[in-house]
């Protein structure tokens, strides 16, 4: 598996696709906290937001590193779509962990905050950037999986994007018959809402909205499990 990954992220590193949305997110983060000094949650929940954007984007961008030929090819060395699978999964997971630790850490080390982030704050940063950027790669991996040219990908996620993050301003304005329409679209917003009113609300509460992302996320692979092996062939 080890094997699998260090040749996956090498593949990555080659194609230079990651490049534009890693180094967007990167600046964007260091523009932003250029101005201080910022209240906390609220800016880990924008910087967490532009994590799923980016991951939208890095998602889309990294599909295309591998060709179909090669892909096979992949997946036959790495013992089968499952093994490809996994190994998917965890260099997401690693490139997710390194958008999570700077949008946590950088305005902690340039000390942009009005105060020092609590040891519980800093931990929840870490978690709801990396099921945020988790979100926005596996809904490009779905798209991806799902086929369709990339034109139409692009458009639906930046459809599935827009969406997302206006969830709460919809939620608003349906009817109460039709709000839970709102429980269909990726939770971007739902983390986003927790994190600003995190110290307002309940354990049991704050416990709930901070893990329903990450069990969309999750529920995202069964798509995605499924129809990848698929995908190797065409």
């Amino acid at each position: 598996m080890l094997a699998l990954i260090k040749y996956m992220l090498i593949d990555l590193h080659r194609s230079n696709r990651y490049f534009m949305p890693t180094v967007f997110y990167g600046l964007v983060v260091l523009w932003m906290y250029s101005v201080r000094p910022n209240p906390v949650l609220e800016s880990y929940s924008v910087t967490a937001a532009l994590a799923f954007g980016c991951a939208l984007w890095f998602g889309f961008m990294a599909e295309g590193a591998e060709a179909r030929v090669q892909r096979e090819l992949t997946m036959l060395h790495a013992g089968g779509w499952r093994r490809y699978a996994w190994g998917r999964m965890l260099v997401l997971g690693i490139w997710g962990a390194a958008f999570s630790l700077w949008g946590t850490l950088v305005p902690v080390a340039a000390g942009a905050f009005v105060r020092n982030p609590s040891a519980a704050e800093l931990i929840l940063a870490l978690y709801s950037h990396l099921v945020s950027f988790l979100l926005g790669a596996f809904i490009s991996w779905l798209l991806a999986v799902l086929g369709g040219n990339p034109r139409s990908r692009l458009v639906m996620a930046m459809v599935l994007l827009a969406l997302a993050l206006a969830a709460g301003g919809m939620e608003s304005a349906l009817p109460d018959w039709a709000g839970w329409l709102t429980w269909l679209l990726p939770p971007a917003y739902r983390l986003m809402h927790v994190l600003v009113k995190y110290p307002s609300m309940s354990s049991g509460a704050a416990a709930f909205w901070f893990l329903y992302p990450a069990a969309y996320a999750g529920l995202l692979l069964l798509p995605v499990l499924k129809y990848l092996p698929l995908q190797g062939s065409r």
